[in-house]
């Protein structure tokens, strides 16, 4: 399931991703910036490779049949971790672009924030059913 989770994920990030390499203009061939747009893809690809090889490797060292509780102590670790990074991306990355569109918009910020809490509830209770 965690497989089926990143690679899903994964997709959407390799072609939103894309989406700005190309928008920036390493597409164009015309300005000699291809190659940028390969090296970025490149190091995406083997970054995220490196990342679950580096996850598959912790988890099977980490298994261990003398009955200790060492693997879920590295688990507890990597979710801590990755956590982190989703709660750092939200608060650095997106949460800013966002609000600046509802002011842009002059959107009703109450019912905007109802239906974001209503969402992060959603998926807290999806973690926990699952």
């Amino acid at each position: 399931s965690s497989f089926v989770a990143i690679a899903v994920h994964k997709g959407f990030t390799a072609y939103a991703l894309a989406n700005c390499l190309v928008s920036c203009g390493y597409w164009d061939s015309a300005s000699g910036e291809r190659k940028y747009f390969y090296i970025s893809t490149g190091l995406f690809v083997g970054l995220t490779l490196a990342g679950l090889g580096t996850g598959w490797c912790i988890s099977t060292v980490s298994s261990s049949d003398d009955g200790t509780n060492e693997d879920s102590l590295v688990s507890a670790i990597l979710i801590a971790v990755t956590a982190g990074s989703f709660l750092y991306v939200s608060a650095i990355e997106i949460i800013p672009g966002e609000i600046e569109t509802i002011k842009q918009a002059q959107l009703n910020t109450p019912i905007i924030i109802f239906w974001f809490l209503l969402g992060y509830c959603a998926m807290t209770m999806l973690a926990i059913w699952v």
